[in-house]
């Protein structure tokens, strides 16, 4: 069995644990939004999980393309480039949740 079969079979499963994420984003901005500008943080949430969204779709799609590309790395080297790419954009949306959740959205007033 190839190496970048498995990583690809690795990346999908990251890429499948990311569309709950995603899920939670969604809720997440639509709490913001509700809350309205008089939220402490509005600015920076929106536009924190903003970029999560948008990174998120494009993982999305990276995890599409790597999967029309042949298992075989010698066959097609972008592979490996495209599954350490969305390893390292899956690692990058971890650390901006981190901080999303640093802030603290609560729909409740303080």
């Amino acid at each position: 069995m190839p190496k970048t079969y498995y990583a690809k079979k690795k990346t999908l499963a990251e890429g499948l644990m990311d569309v709950g994420l995603m899920i939670a984003n969604a809720s997440q901005l639509k709490a913001v939004l509700d809350a309205g500008s008089a939220h402490e943080y509005y600015l920076l949430l929106v536009v924190l999980i903003s970029i999560c969204l948008f990174l998120q779709v494009c993982i999305g799609v990276l995890i599409l393309v790597l999967g029309l590309t042949e298992d075989n790395e010698e066959e097609d080297p972008r592979s490996s480039k495209i599954n350490n790419s969305v390893v390292g954009l899956i690692f990058a949306v971890t650390v901006l949740n981190i901080f999303i959740g640093g802030f603290g959205i609560s729909t409740s007033p303080n």
